[in-house]
């Protein structure tokens, strides 16, 4: 139980950084139209 539980909180952790990462990425590309 407690060894899926810690995979669950990697892959949750994981995937989170990944979402961030991707809606930094969009602000960037965001405002790069912006200004052009």
């Amino acid at each position: 139980g407690q060894k899926s539980l810690f995979k669950n909180t990697a892959l949750t952790s994981g995937s989170t950084q990944r979402l961030a990462r991707s809606a930094r990425g969009n602000a960037v590309m965001g405002t790069e139209a912006i200004s052009s």
